[in-house]
């Protein structure tokens, strides 16, 4: 699935922000609530790598920093295990 689920409430979002989920609600309160722009977040643009979930908040385009090795998953992690156990709970 696409969407990410808050590890602590259990609230899941899809890829553009809007709310899928909120496991706490009754059906008839999670009807209304879950479509709510208030139960909405932001969306960035977003990468896994090594069990990592990368998240670019800023404004500027990305890809600006793309030729950047230093900015990148692959870069800031050169020489971190592929074993997420040893950086991950």
């Amino acid at each position: 699935s696409d969407r990410i689920e808050c590890a602590y409430h259990g609230w899941s979002f899809e890829p553009s922000g809007a709310c899928a989920r909120i496991p706490q609600a009754s059906e008839s309160v999670a009807a209304g609530a879950v479509p709510s722009r208030r139960a909405c977040v932001a969306s960035y643009p977003t990468r896994e790598h090594k069990s990592v979930l990368w998240v670019w908040p800023w404004e500027e385009d990305c890809l600006t920093v793309a030729g950047d090795l230093r900015a990148q998953p692959e870069g800031f992690l050169r020489g971190v295990a592929d074993d997420a156990s040893t950086y991950t709970r």
